[in-house]
């Protein structure tokens, strides 16, 4: 499994045994510290043109990184990046270095003077945990390589809201003693410092499409995969330069795919296919649900086998393109209420802040949970966003995002399980892409109105075709929200099939 090994008792094996099982490469590096650690890295060796390591003979310093990052405009520049680390003395200069990375999915293992760090991505696209009870710094990308063989005793809590929402929040396993570690932050043995500044953004949705493009000219001419959905989030990365090779799954004319084919021509390889036409060894979901144990129930392992599919067909090296929170930046995905009540605020948003609370909304999204469930949630809610100096809506979007859905949830599919194969790279959270819708009023985010200032300067055949929801991202907005509403209803009233997506398929997925 793809990241960052640390003190992981045969590491080395299970590594390879797991590459090998799901058919993915695999690039393994090791290293022994001068403080005595043991590290093993497994990368995409094309994110890395230096190495995945930089010491220092004389000052005993010594970084390994895993994932991608951007430093000072070059992709994987570890060595200027941990020459700046070493010559930190104090936290508020390692904050600054780490401040200049510019994007990316990592995780770095730092030692210098005499003490080790480990410093973090802002988005957790690269999650990775630490057995915080063990005396030596234990860290690996999954719960499942930390306590094999090892008695840690689950949290009944912690499974009761698993059995409820399928993932968990904040940095919570199932695993008492084991934690998520901190998004955005160095992390060393007496103290986490926060480095992401997430919300000081220029605000301009005019400048967005360029900073994603510079953003993926970074990676030079590798080419470019796109999961193409029927909304707008795929879609908008269309506009971002050549996609050589795109895909659609799902019912053959519900669903999706009608609409994703529309853009076809857009690649040199453009595939559409029923989930059902794949073959599933049981192997690959025995081991889906080994990177997940802990952290969601019924991982969609399925998707290890589709991305298998494509890693044989197109080849090693390619870049992921995902539009992963493009939906809830561009439409205000956290902010929609299930209810009576929620169809008006969908229709009228303005009402939807002015009668409830934060606290109401967030309480609402984890409805199911129990009294416990609920107390744990709002405890964490409110010791992890006190750091954001922004009003409670921005705080809920920021939880969400970092430690809730987004953070604990969609991040399996398309980050971790899709590194297994490529290089995921997700334009919308490329760090000053983010500033820049954070820096907006998020008020405005569900409704709808910030489409046309992101779509108006691209191409009409982007822009002109309606979406599974019948909108248009130029039509007036107000217009565009009823359209969704009435297509969700018509929907769930099954009185149309339009939404019969992949989710109706997995079920009839024979593992064999």
């Amino acid at each position: 499994m793809k990241g960052l090994y640390i003190n992981v008792t045969n590491a080395r094996a299970e590594v390879e045994l797991f590459s090998s099982s799901i058919g993915a490469p695999a690039d393994i590096h090791e290293f022994n510290s001068p403080l005595g650690a043991h590290i093993l890295v497994d990368v995409h060796r094309a994110n890395w043109p230096e190495g995945v390591a930089y010491a220092d003979a004389a000052t005993h310093s010594l970084a390994v990184g895993c994932g991608h990052f951007v430093f000072n405009g070059r992709l994987g520049n570890i060595s200027e990046f941990a020459r700046a680390f070493f010559r930190a003395e104090t936290e508020e200069e390692r904050t600054a270095v780490c401040s200049l990375i510019e994007a990316g999915s990592y995780v770095f293992y730092i030692e210098t003077g005499g003490a080790h760090y480990l410093v973090t991505d802002p988005f957790a696209l690269a999650p990775h945990f630490q057995d915080v009870q063990s005396a030596t710094l234990r860290v690996a990308p999954a719960p499942c390589f930390i306590v094999e063989g090892k008695e840690k005793e689950e949290d009944p809590a912690l499974q009761n809201i698993l059995n409820i929402k399928r993932h968990l929040f904040g940095g919570y396993t199932l695993f008492k003693g084991i934690e998520r570690l901190e998004v955005g932050a160095i992390v060393s043995q007496s103290q986490t410092s926060f480095y992401f500044d997430y919300l000081n953004g220029s605000g301009d949705l005019q400048n967005v499409n360029e900073k994603m493009r510079k953003g993926l000219e970074i990676f030079g001419d590798r080419k470019r995969i796109l999961p193409l959905s029927g909304g707008l989030d795929s879609r908008y990365l269309l506009s971002l330069g050549k996609t050589h090779y795109g895909y659609t799954y799902g019912p053959a004319n519900t669903g999706d795919r009608p609409v994703a084919r529309k853009f076809a021509r857009f690649f040199d390889d453009y595939r559409e296919f029923s989930l059902l036409d794949l073959s599933y060894p049981k192997r690959s979901q025995q081991l889906g649900e080994k990177m997940f144990k802990g952290l969601v129930s019924r991982p969609l392992s399925e998707l290890l086998v589709v991305y298998r599919h494509f890693y044989e067909a197109w080849g090693d090296g390619n870049l992921f393109v995902d539009g992963y929170l493009g939906g809830t930046l561009q439409r205000g995905y956290y902010f929609n209420i299930e209810s009576a009540w929620g169809t008006l605020f969908r229709i009228f948003p303005s009402l939807m802040f002015r009668f409830i609370t934060p606290e109401d909304l967030i309480r609402y999204r984890y409805r199911q949970l129990d009294a416990t469930g609920k107390a744990l949630l709002l405890d964490n809610f409110h010791a992890v966003t006190a750091r954001f100096n922004c009003d409670g809506w921005k705080k809920i979007f920021l939880y969400e995002a970092l430690y809730g859905r987004s953070g604990r949830w969609i991040t399996h599919g398309g980050c971790v399980m899709a590194s297994q194969f490529f290089t995921p790279v997700q334009p919308f959270v490329f760090f000053d892409v983010f500033r820049t819708f954070m820096s907006l009023d998020v008020r405005k985010f569900n409704s709808f109105s910030l489409l046309s200032p992101l779509w108006r300067t691209l191409p009409k055949g982007l822009s002109d075709v309606a979406t599974l929801d019948l909108y248009r991202p130029l039509w007036p907005a107000m217009l565009n929200r009823c359209l969704h509403v009435a297509s969700r209803t018509t929907d769930k009233l099954s009185l149309s099939h339009r939404f019969d997506n992949y989710k109706e398929e997995l079920p009839k997925v024979q593992w064999e």
